[in-house]
């Protein structure tokens, strides 16, 4: 099984540790293993340490869909990628909300049931997501040719957060911050688009070895603070409780940039032997798949009783292989017809 041609293995590795962290959160957020199991800086600590995951897919499509050397127009996007994504969704949505009829976990009536199919189930958010950083990319990639452009626009997009997302709980200031920030209305460079431009960033950025340490450094700090304050600081009145772990905070950012800047810097000089590259290619080339049937997966799989007799600290590990794997062998066969490699994984 040899490595495919064009693939990076550090960057398909990475694919397969975001994968996992994912499946880490949506145990969480499925209650699959109850939190009443854990100590509170525990409960906190192993959620708040795996949130990069989706901020890192983003980068990864980044460093692809804006690099110049691939052909991406306007008409190949809306031709290519998006009816893929639009088909996966209405396909996958639909099988969930027939999961949910079946096994009595829907008592919606059709308009209802018809509202949750268009929203899809709670990890699909991710679709919509991507539909508009793709429809986007032809002017993102105008952006990311120019290195000064680039820069200036990654500055807008951490100092943008921050603002938002700290700024108005500021005492004292808070509520003009959150006045001015909303008159200022900086929504051009908010949002995933900011990880989408780093990943591109990132991966053509030669770094001097202080500006790799710095990354590193920040990165590291803000993991800290991030399960500091996931387990210990208190929550804003109104916010949720990941406030202090939702993918757009500033500290996710520097924690994501650091752990991607690890792999493409630093784990891409790792030589694979071509047999572990090819199995790591294979499974990362099905993230797609996994991404779409996990959450399924975690349903049937959590229902065990076995769970709860056992250590959580063994259960969530246990749980993350099992639902890999489970999802992993029913979407590598699925994937050998045509028409769902094509068009719905």
């Amino acid at each position: 099984m040899g490595k495919k041609k064009n693939r990076q293995t550090e960057l398909d590795l990475l694919r397969l540790i975001a994968m996992m962290g994912v499946i880490v959160m949506h145990i969480k957020l499925s209650g699959t293993v109850p939190h009443t199991q854990f100590g509170s800086t525990m409960y906190h600590g192993i959620w708040a340490s795996v949130t990069w995951c989706v901020p890192v897919f983003v980068m990864i499509s980044g460093r692809f869909f804006l690099d110049p050397a691939r052909s991406v127009s306007p008409r190949k996007i809306w031709k290519e990628q998006l009816p893929r994504i639009v088909t996966a969704f209405l396909f996958w949505s639909a099988v969930y909300q027939a999961y949910y009829i079946l096994f009595g976990e829907s008592t919606l009536n059709w308009k209802g049931i018809l509202s949750q199919y268009l929203i899809g189930p709670y990890h699909m958010w991710f679709l919509y997501m991507i539909v508009g950083l793709y429809a986007a990319t032809p002017i993102l990639r105008r952006i990311s040719e120019d290195t000064s452009l680039t820069k200036y626009f990654l500055m807008l997009f951490f100092f943008a957060e921050l603002l938002k997302e700290y700024g108005p709980y500021l005492p004292l200031v808070g509520s003009t911050i959150a006045y001015a920030a909303e008159k200022i209305s900086l929504n051009t460079v908010l949002g995933f688009g900011g990880y989408y431009m780093l990943g591109w960033y990132l991966h053509h950025k030669e770094l001097t070895k202080k500006q790799e340490a710095a990354i590193y450094t920040l990165g590291i700090l803000s993991l800290c603070f991030t399960v500091f304050a996931a387990s210990n600081l208190p929550i804003p009145l109104g916010q949720k409780e990941e406030f202090y772990q939702q993918y757009l905070k500033p500290n996710i950012i520097l924690e994501s940039a650091a752990l991607y800047t690890l792999f493409v810097k630093r784990a891409s000089k790792a030589r694979f032997s071509e047999k572990l590259s090819g199995w790591i290619s294979l499974l990362a080339e099905n993230c797609f798949g996994i991404y779409l049937i996990h959450a399924l997966v975690n349903e049937f799989v959590g229902r065990g009783s076995w769970k709860d007799v056992i250590s959580p600290f063994l259960a969530v590990p246990i749980l993350v292989v099992l639902i890999f794997t489970i999802s992993a062998a029913i979407i590598i066969p699925l994937r050998r017809i045509p028409f769902v490699r094509k068009h719905l994984t």
